[in-house]
């Protein structure tokens, strides 16, 4: 099949399909606002096959989509796929249950907002590209699972390389007609999902280039208990998740070449953060708010050194608990401490000891401060912790606190 048309009004001509075993397609659409320029079609069609593409980063594979047409048959089914896809534009509140196909590309064109009450589905190998500053809201529910092989993508509307993140392959998607670019960091807002919002999901969902000018979280939870498993947050121009007065799951989930921190957590939040990974975030890890304890807290995700950012005071009458292998790091440039006036509890292992240090100590939980061996950590590297005399029951068990002394803290 050398060339097909389409009849339709509006819709692509001159498509031809490759003859190297069908394998891609390069479409010139009739108007500009419908731009579909070497669109791969394999998370349409849902029979993509997923090959390496080289200079992977350690954390990240990145594999380009191609599809596998062997008969005729099957090039026209692809060609029939082609013709009904649309950018489809969103903006608003979504007030009625919503499902965006996967056979669309669906553009925020204004700020939009699922409404409390309102469903919006997404499905497995969507994109969702956001136009400058844009975001998205969530009151309602929010339910897009991805696979791993057929992801869901937020990303900017700048940004062509499709699902493999790669320019000139050949699931390139150029929605804007300004031809090949890659996006920039901080072209879009944030995913806001809000105190109202319930039974949220977003799994097997990549985040690039997000956090706004003014370096917002990609993700901002505000309440609830939402889960964000196997997603990938990609060059946060701010905070990649912010969680507070929530508890979140987050397993599994990938935090690379983030501006700032990849997490920050308030006080009164206890997410689950197991199988994370932090590649070149300025902080690798999560930061936690300093303040008083609202209550008990437990600190139990060992994949996830938490930094301090001042002082943590534990109330009288409340108990600050912490699992086998966490780690916590103060800041060597500031005083940060641990203060207990209620109780401490650490129940490390021989095997998963837990660990207080300061945040230049590669040695626990990774180069946190993202510096590589540049730094090293000191013996007043931070505040240390202080059991204050209305302190009791403290257990401290398997743990080392190590390079204490800054600002006259105690060990």
């Amino acid at each position: 099949i050398n060339a097909m048309q389409s009849p339709h009004q509006g819709g692509l001509s001159g498509c031809v399909a490759s003859s190297a075993g069908l394998r891609s397609v390069f479409c010139k659409p009739d108007r500009r606002d419908w731009r579909l320029d070497r669109f791969s079609l394999g998370h349409i069609l849902g029979i993509a096959e997923r090959q390496p593409v080289p200079n992977s980063t350690p954390l990240r594979t990145m594999r380009a989509m191609v599809l596998n047409i062997r008969t005729v048959l099957s090039a026209i089914v692809l060609f029939g796929a082609i013709a009904h896809a649309e950018i489809v534009p969103h903006s608003g509140d979504i007030a009625v249950d919503t499902v965006w196909s996967a056979a669309d590309i669906h553009r925020i064109v204004d700020h939009l907002r699922v409404a409390e009450g309102a469903t919006l589905t997404i499905q497995s190998g969507a994109v969702v590209q956001f136009n400058w500053q844009l975001g998205l809201t969530v009151d309602g529910i929010l339910v897009a699972s991805g696979t791993e092989d057929h992801p869901i993508l937020f990303t900017s509307d700048e940004d062509d390389t499709g699902f493999d993140g790669v320019l000139g392959t050949e699931d390139d998607v150029d929605t804007n007609g300004n031809g090949p670019s890659e996006g920039r960091q901080g072209a879009w807002q944030q995913v806001l999902i809000t105190e109202t919002a319930s039974n949220v999901v977003m799994e097997h969902l990549e985040f690039r280039f997000s956090g706004g000018w003014n370096g917002v979280p990609t993700v901002e939870i505000t309440g609830g208990e939402p889960i964000l498993r196997d997603c990938v947050f990609l060059g946060s121009n701010g905070v990649a998740v912010g969680v507070e007065n929530a508890d979140p799951i987050l397993d599994g989930s990938e935090f690379l070449n983030g501006r700032y921190a990849a997490i920050s957590l308030d006080l009164a939040s206890n997410p689950s953060m197991i199988g994370v990974s932090f590649e070149n975030n300025l902080v690798n890890g999560a930061v936690i708010d300093a303040g008083e304890l609202p209550g008990d807290a437990v600190w139990e995700n060992p994949d996830v050194p938490l930094q301090l950012s001042g002082t943590i005071t534990v109330p009288e009458g409340n108990t600050l608990t912490l699992g086998p292998g966490q780690v916590v790091k103060g800041r060597s440039t500031t005083p940060d401490r641990i203060l207990v006036h209620g109780t401490l509890i650490t129940e490390g292992t021989a095997e998963r000891p837990i660990v207080f240090t300061e945040n230049r100590d590669d040695s626990a939980g990774g180069d946190t401060n993202n510096d590589g061996s540049a730094s090293a950590p000191t013996h007043d590297g931070w505040g240390g912790i202080t059991l204050a005399p209305t302190s009791t029951a403290n257990v401290l068990h398997q743990t080392e606190i190590r390079y204490t002394g800054r600002g006259g803290g105690h060990g």
